[in-house]
């Protein structure tokens, strides 16, 4: 009985670690997407995946599959969250 206690609060406090550092993660990116005079709304330094996907004229689900084979777009995670750096896509033309 108390190896099972011990496993489900291991359990709960890992899911409610994820849970925060998501949360975290959201209000910190948050923060840098707001507009500055560097970077305006239009043309934010961090883009999510629906906002790539839309750019390079490609699905989610596509952006998605290149990232799982190791291919694409350089791309960095903040817990759960997908980003990628404007700086880092390398434009066609």
């Amino acid at each position: 009985m108390e190896q099972l206690v011990g496993a489900f609060l291991a359990s709960l406090t890992e899911t409610l670690a994820d849970r925060i550092a998501e949360k975290v993660a959201e209000r910190l990116l948050r923060k840098e997407l707001e507009p500055t005079p560097e970077a305006p709304a239009s043309n934010p330094e961090y883009l999510t995946p629906k906002q790539l996907a839309e750019l390079l004229q490609v699905s989610e689900k596509n952006l998605g599959d290149m990232r799982a084979a190791g291919r694409g777009p350089k791309f960095f995670k903040v817990g759960r969250l997908v980003r990628y750096r404007r700086d880092d896509i390398e434009w066609p033309g």
